[in-house]
C-alpha cells in the first residue's frame, strides 16, 4: 500500500512538472532558470515524498517548495548583485546606464565620488529612490517595476527621470561646491 502510495505521488508531481515550470517562468521570466527550479522542485517532491501525510494537501505542498525556490534564486541573485556592484570597478557596472546618466559618470571616477553618489541616492524621496535602485542597481525594466508595485507605467517612468534629474542635480552641485574649494585654495 505504502509502495503504491510512493508510485501515485511520484506520476502525480511528474504531471504537475508543466505548472511547476509555468509558474517558476512567470515569476523568474528566464526559461534556463525556471527549468532549474523546476527540476529542483521535482527532486525534493520525490525525495521527500515520504513526509506527506495528507494526499489531498499535494498540489498545496508542490507550490509552497515551488515558491520556497523561486524565493531562494531571487535571495541568491540579490546577494550576487549586491556583492557585484560594491567589489567591481564602478565604471563596469554603470557603463550601461543610458544617456539621461551619462552626466553621472563623470562622478563615478573615484571610490569616494562613488560614496557621495550612493549618499545622494539614498537621501532622495523614498518613491524616486526605489525606482531608481530597482532599475540602476538591480536593473529591473520600467514595466517590471510598475508590475511589482501595481503602478502604471507612466508613473513609475516619471519617477525615474525625476529621481535621475533629482540626482544629477545634487551630484553636479557638490562638484561644483569642491571645484570652488579648489579654486578658493590656490587664489
Amino acid at each position: 500500500m505504502v509502495n503504491q502510495k510512493k508510485d501515485w505521488l511520484e506520476e502525480k508531481a511528474i504531471l504537475l512538472y508543466g505548472q511547476i515550470y509555468q509558474y517558476a517562468l512567470a515569476k523568474v521570466k528566464e526559461v534556463e532558470i525556471a527549468e532549474e527550479i523546476a527540476q529542483t522542485v521535482m527532486e525534493v517532491v520525490i525525495r521527500k515524498r515520504n513526509t506527506l501525510k495528507h494526499p489531498e494537501a499535494f498540489k498545496r505542498w508542490v507550490k509552497v517548495i515551488t515558491t520556497n525556490k523561486i524565493r531562494d534564486h531571487f535571495r541568491k541573485l540579490k546577494r550576487e548583485r549586491a556583492i557585484y556592484i560594491w567589489e567591481t570597478d564602478t565604471t563596469e557596472w554603470i557603463a550601461d546606464i543610458q544617456d539621461e546618466e551619462a552626466d553621472i559618470l563623470a562622478h563615478l571616477q573615484e571610490r569616494e565620488e562613488v560614496q557621495s553618489v550612493l549618499a545622494a541616492l539614498m537621501r532622495l524621496d523614498e518613491k524616486y529612490r526605489t525606482v531608481l535602485i530597482l532599475h540602476l542597481i538591480y536593473e529591473k525594466t520600467i514595466p517590471e517595476i510598475a508590475a511589482e508595485f501595481q503602478m502604471s507605467y507612466d508613473t513609475v517612468k516619471t519617477r525615474y527621470r525625476r529621481g535621475i534629474q533629482l540626482l544629477r542635480e545634487r551630484c553636479c552641485k557638490k562638484a561644483e561646491r569642491r571645484g570652488e574649494d579648489g579654486e578658493q585654495k590656490h587664489t
